[in-house]
């Protein structure tokens, strides 16, 4: 027989072992140099690709992202465990962006149903997925964002993790410098945060996006002004906003 072949019919055999025998603690590349194979496609491949998003090395979860995202929507029932990856990888989270994009949705059901998870790295891996597909459709595709995405940033900022009420601040100034769609509800949420939040973080996120959307952020000025009375240490970035009414 041709050594190609050989060879072909080893990495099957890897293949299949890794799956019938996870015991038996084979290196995670050689389960993935089997799971590469174009016919590996299974319920139990897809499985085995996102039990390996939560090995500790970093080359192999980007690995399996990558194998993950070119099966498409086969992929779809290892979502949670990429959105969670994807967390803290940038890298793992503009492959899982090219899978949700690849979505007749964009993936959207999945997000939202994370953002709503007891686990904060679930939902801050939403929340940046989430602020990733929303500016590939409003830079890119030139489109307009469907109400579920704005009401899933905007109510993050009520989260009572003050990470995730940054990062839905942060996402918004994004959304708001491409879209001028939910001025009105955006500004609001803002306010509310920049008066309710106990955390210096969260504040100073908001009165930044706040600043950043300028005159569109008139009606911020009075909380602002608050906020910059109230300051311990970051007073510049609250003037800064305040300048900007």
């Amino acid at each position: 027989m041709h050594p190609q072949f050989i060879r072909f019919g080893c990495a099957l055999c890897v293949g299949c072992s890794a799956l019938q025998h996870r015991d038996a603690n084979l290196h995670p590349i050689t389960q993935l140099a089997a799971f590469h194979d174009d016919s590996c496609t299974s319920t139990a491949v897809v499985k085995a690709l996102g039990e390996l998003l939560e090995n500790e090395d970093r080359a192999t979860r980007v690995s399996a992202a990558r194998r993950l995202r070119d099966l498409g929507a086969v992929a779809s029932s290892e979502l949670p465990k990429l959105i969670r990856a994807s967390a803290k990888d940038r890298e793992v989270r503009d492959i899982a962006c090219e899978l949700l994009m690849s979505m007749s949705d964009g993936g959207l059901r999945h997000l939202i149903k994370a953002t709503k998870s007891s686990e904060k790295i679930d939902r801050l891996g939403a929340l940046r997925l989430l602020g990733s597909t929303g500016l590939t459709r409003l830079v890119m595709e030139k489109a307009s964002l469907p109400d579920q995405q704005w009401e899933s940033i905007t109510n993050a900022l009520q989260d009572k993790e003050s990470e995730v009420r940054v990062e839905a601040a942060e996402i918004l100034m994004e959304y708001c410098d491409h879209t001028k769609d939910w001025d009105r509800i955006v500004v609001g949420a803002l306010i509310d945060r920049l008066r309710e939040d106990d955390d210096g973080r969260p504040r100073k996120a908001c009165a930044t996006t706040l600043g950043n959307m300028g005159k569109r952020a008139a009606a911020a000025a009075p909380a602002l002004n608050d906020a910059l009375r109230k300051a311990e240490g970051d007073e510049d970035a609250f003037a800064w906003a305040l300048a900007r009414r």
